[in-house]
């Protein structure tokens, strides 16, 4: 027995040794309960169980806490647990879930229980601590029945009125959406759930009543539909609340959307009955397949529905993204082309996915795209004139020169470089702002002469049309980008497009220029193809701008070049000519001289061309030489006459101060007379007004004039007059002058008496020539004209010299300080003379033609010219002035005039053929005139002197008479003729004699005679 304890007591400790050991390297409170539950059955060895009992205290916490855990975790309550969370996403119901949640609990609590039963052994109830546990899991287990559950649950279902039926879809207000309809399908939730309680429930082993179970096979049946229908509603709403978010792309989705709602109305007579009475087999299979159908066909198009929303909502971000784009990508063409084709690519992909109102769309998307690129375009145009506009090259910079860019451009490279082709626009730098900044070509353009003509090759419009064609050629970048096309899938539309592109090109290519008409005529097919237009909706016009500045740098060029083409005159100028245009004007020569020295600025000078902006360079290398040289010739010549007529100049003018110098000093004011005293007075200021002139002359034109001489190297004659001898002359008469005018203040009172006395009589010589004027003026009409012009010429000649006498006192009391008031008298008189003067010029013109009438002899006299000649005076003096036709004498040759004519038809009858020369001696004794007039030596000035007028009675008995006697005269004469030509028709009577026969034309025509 002892050997047997002892082996015993070596057995329990290698036990002892190997459990402790095990429970040591246990990692956790799972090994250690793994550990005690394979050696539980030799926990009944006291001396094992109090080597492990400090394990099992530790162990029987553990169990304690993980108890605790179970009650905190319950009374959390399922609701808020993760367990809860998991069933909703393994698609459990509330209530069983939570059934299953307690009796997981329940389990735990159980496994618990055995851990504690592992640790200490059968019979753990009967320790202290197992009793403790023990009663504490039976108050929980209490806790943990799930039975009270399921009646809540019943009794709740049972209460509600849970009936598969109605209409399947349902349209309601959305409060959030500010009370818009929504649409949404008539099915109540707790259908589904309560079928899934059901069969939870029933697996879980309860015993559920049978009219729930059919409900819940009848919320079953439906429930496939319902599902289907309810997430296929969600899917449209959250497509309709995303293309809502979008409103530019509505009107594209217009279609599928009309599909949906067209698929809505279709099924809007449905009701849940019919499916359910399908899917249990009692109603028709064709019903059933109808019905499954629709719930097909709802889904797939609202499937294609939103399938196509996201794609449209895709292609919008890329077509606003490619905007975006396109109003910050470089300024290229290339960059444009590429942009607005990968957006119509983007509309023609649209187009294929057969979105409705795709034209309207792409309308407003063409005035989006019209809003950046009218930007752009003004942005390029602004950038343009910028760069155009630039300043030339800095004098220092040597590279950018235009000497520098023409200094290895001899010969043909000069004409490469001023022929070569226009720069791309596409050529371009980029700025700090990613604009591209244009490239515009240097061009160069020479002076040339051929056969002493200058020119300019190329012409100054081959610039401007340069710079137009640049200018076109970087606006085309936009301009000629095509519009985007919605139709371009369309057969007809794209012919419609064709030919409205055809008859826009023609249009374009009309060689007429009228460009109003081509404008207006070609407006749509402008529109619709390619963005030209947006020229003409530039702000503040911009394109204005450019040509504005286009046109000021060929103004600034043409200003310069003409600079240069004015020179053409240094060979085309006539030397008589310049001197003809310059005259004696002095200051103009020197002024010439000056302007001649500063025009050399433009061609004496080392460069050979010059920079007009940046982009324009005028070469005169090859003129340079020959002007200069023609220059030099003209300068020499004009310098050479400018100094000849100078020393002219200053010997006149110096002769002419030294006569005045002497002349001045032969006056005294001590004169006797005081016409002499007036005389001297008035040559003293005479003197003083010349002298200005003479101060001007001396001052500035001869010493600016030598100077100007000197400065230019004018070989000086001989004989020249130097400043130095003008000047001293001038002195010398200065200080005369000046004495000459001390002595008239020093005798001033003296000199004032005797102008006082002259001002008298010069006044009562005036009063009495205006006397002699108006008794004696010449204003009868009777006068003959070269009398009164006689008697003009003499009041002319004394009203002159009156006035001049008068001129030189008022002068003298000028002078001398005296107060002076002009007589005006004279004046009208003056001009009354002039105006008879005038008067009897016209009048004696046309007296001269009466005087010459008058003179014409008788027998010359053809009265219808003497009419014409007398009409034409008389309608030549009614032409004069008006104030000429108020004077006696042109009434009087008026009235002459008229008699004259009146007279004229008494004068016709007096040059007829009756009057005989003793009809003429009859007038002469009637009209009382000497029996000696003779008709041959009459005049047609003594037949007017008959006083025809008032003895015209007597002149018309005497025509009377003659016209009488002629008349007879003619009749006799006719009788003559008659009676000697007629023949008497004679027969012979019975051989005795001749009888006369036809006796009746005898009687006639003695009746003719009688």
């Amino acid at each position: 027995e002892t050997a047997y304890n002892e082996r015993v007591a070596r057995v329990e400790n290698q036990i002892i040794a190997r459990l402790r050991d095990r429970l040591a390297t246990a990692r956790n409170a799972s090994e250690m309960f793994r550990v005690f539950s394979k050696f539980n059955a030799l926990f009944v060895r006291p001396k094992i169980r109090g080597a492990i009992q400090e394990y099992q205290t530790q162990l029987i916490n553990s169990v304690k806490d993980d108890i605790r855990r179970l009650h905190d975790t319950f009374k959390r309550s399922y609701r808020r647990s993760e367990a809860s969370t998991m069933s909703q996403l393994r698609d459990l119901p509330p209530v069983s879930g939570a059934i299953v949640w307690i009796r997981q609990i329940e389990r735990q609590l159980d496994m618990y229980m055995r851990r504690v039963e592992d640790v200490l052994g059968r019979g753990w109830e009967l320790y202290a601590e197992g009793q403790r546990l023990q009663a504490d899991s039976a108050s929980f287990r209490r806790k943990l029945d799930t039975r009270p559950l399921y009646d809540a649950w019943y009794n709740d279902i049972s209460r509600r009125d849970l009936t598969v039926g109605g209409r399947v879809f349902l349209v309601t207000r959305h409060r959030a959406t500010g009370n818009a309809f929504q649409l949404g399908i008539s099915f109540d939730a707790q259908l589904i759930t309560l079928f899934k309680e059901v069969r939870e429930l029933l697996w879980l082993g309860f015993q559920v009543p049978h009219t729930l179970v059919t409900m819940a096979r009848d919320g079953k049946r439906v429930y496939p539909y319902a599902v289907s229908l309810m997430e296929t509603t969600k899917i449209y709403r959250q497509a309709s609340h995303r293309l809502q978010q979008h409103p530019e792309v509505l009107a594209l989705a217009a279609g599928y959307r009309s599909d949906v709602m067209l698929c809505v109305r279709k099924g809007m007579g449905l009701k849940w009955q019919y499916f359910v009475t399908s899917s249990a087999g009692t109603g028709d299979s064709h019903e059933s397949n109808r019905n499954a159908a629709f719930v097909r066909e709802f889904s797939g198009v609202v499937s294609l529905f939103q399938e196509k929303i996201e794609a449209l909502i895709a292609l919008n971000d890329e077509i606003n993204a490619a905007v975006r784009e396109l109003s910050l990508c470089p300024y290229a063409q290339d960059n444009f082309t590429a942009i607005l084709d990968r957006i119509q690519a983007l509309i023609d992909r649209l187009n294929l996915d057969n979105y409705a109102n795709l034209e309207q769309w792409v309308g407003e998307l063409d005035g989006r795209l019209e809003q950046v690129l009218t930007m752009r375009l003004s942005r390029a145009i602004h950038a343009w004139v910028a760069e155009f506009d630039r300043a030339p090259p800095a004098v220092g910079d040597e590279s950018d020169t235009a000497d520098a860019l023409l200094a290895n451009s001899n010969g043909p490279s000069r004409k490469h470089l001023r022929n070569q082709a226009p720069a791309s626009s596409s050529a371009k730098d980029v700025d700090a702002d990613d604009e591209i900044t244009p490239q515009i070509r240097t061009l160069v353009h020479e002076l040339r002469i051929r056969n002493q003509v200058m020119y300019l090759d190329p012409p100054l419009e081959n610039a401007r049309a340069s710079w137009i064609q640049q200018l076109h050629a970087w606006l085309a970048a936009i301009c000629q980008q095509r519009r985007p096309q919605a139709a371009r899938y369309e057969v007809v539309a794209n012919a419609d497009a064709d030919d409205l592109e055809y008859d826009n090109l023609v249009l374009e290519y009309d060689p007429g220029h009228r460009v109003t008409s081509a404008t207006t005529v070609g407006t749509r097919s402008l529109v619709s193809s390619s963005y030209k237009d947006l020229l003409s909706r530039l702000p503040s016009n911009s394109l204005f701008e450019a040509y504005r500045s286009i046109e000021a740098r060929t103004t600034q060029a043409a200003s310069y070049v003409a600079i240069w083409l004015q020179y053409q005159a240094l060979w085309d100028l006539q030397s008589d000519y310049v001197l003809q245009f310059l005259g004696d004007d002095l200051t103009r020569w020197q002024a010439m001289l000056l302007e001649i020295k500063r025009a050399r600025s433009t061609f004496d000078n080392s460069e050979t061309a010059k920079y007009i902006g940046a982009h324009c360079i005028v070469d005169y290398e090859q003129v340079q030489a020959k002007v200069n040289s023609k220059y030099d010739n003209w300068q020499r010549e004009i310098l050479n006459r400018f100094g000849s007529r100078l020393g002219s100049a200053m010997r006149d003018t110096c002769q002419a101060i030294a006569s005045a110098r002497h002349e001045l000093e032969t006056h005294s004011a001590e004169s006797s007379t005081t016409s002499e005293v007036v005389t001297f007075i008035t040559f003293v200021q005479e003197l003083k007004r010349k002298c200005p002139g003479w101060q001007r002359d001396v001052e500035d034109v001869f010493r600016g004039g030598q100077r100007v001489l000197e400065k230019q190297r004018f070989q000086f004659p001989t004989d020249w007059m130097y400043l130095d001898q003008v000047e001293g002359e001038w002195s010398a008469f200065n200080e005369i002058l000046k004495r000459k005018t001390s002595v008239i203040q020093e005798q001033l009172p003296s000199l004032q008496m005797k102008i006082i006395a002259e001002d008298r009589a010069v006044d009562s010589r005036i009063a009495s020539l205006c006397a002699d004027w108006e008794r004696s003026k010449p204003v009868q009409g009777s006068l003959r004209p070269d009398v009164a012009t006689n008697t003009l010429g003499v009041f002319h000649q004394r009203i002159t010299r009156t006035l001049e006498e008068c001129e030189l006192v008022c002068r003298a009391k000028e002078a001398l300080d005296m107060d002076s008031v002009r007589d005006e008298r004279l004046t009208p008189v003056l001009e009354e003379v002039a105006d008879l003067r005038a008067v009897w010029a016209a009048l004696a013109a046309i007296w001269r033609d009466v005087d010459e009438l008058r003179d014409t002899p008788w027998a010359s006299v053809v009265v219808r010219k003497v009419r014409q000649q007398l009409d034409r005076q008389l309608t030549e003096s009614k032409q004069l002035p008006n104030r000429m036709r108020q004077y006696a004498a042109f009434e009087y040759m008026q009235k002459t005039l008229r008699a004259l004519l009146k007279a004229n038809t008494v004068v016709a009858d007096l040059k007829s053929d009756a009057l005989r020369d003793r009809h003429w001696r009859q007038l002469f004794k009637a009209l009382r005139l000497p029996a000696s007039a003779s008709v041959s030596e009459l005049t047609l000035g003594a037949v007017w002197d008959f006083d025809i007028v008032r003895n015209e009675s007597l002149i018309r008995e005497v025509i009377v008479v003659a016209q009488g006697e002629m008349a007879l005269e003619e009749f006799l004469g006719q009788i003559r003729e008659t009676w000697t030509g007629y023949v008497l028709e004679l027969i012979p009577y019975q051989g005795k004699c001749r009888l006369i026969k036809g006796w009746d034309d005898v009687f006639a025509k003695c009746s003719e005679q009688s």
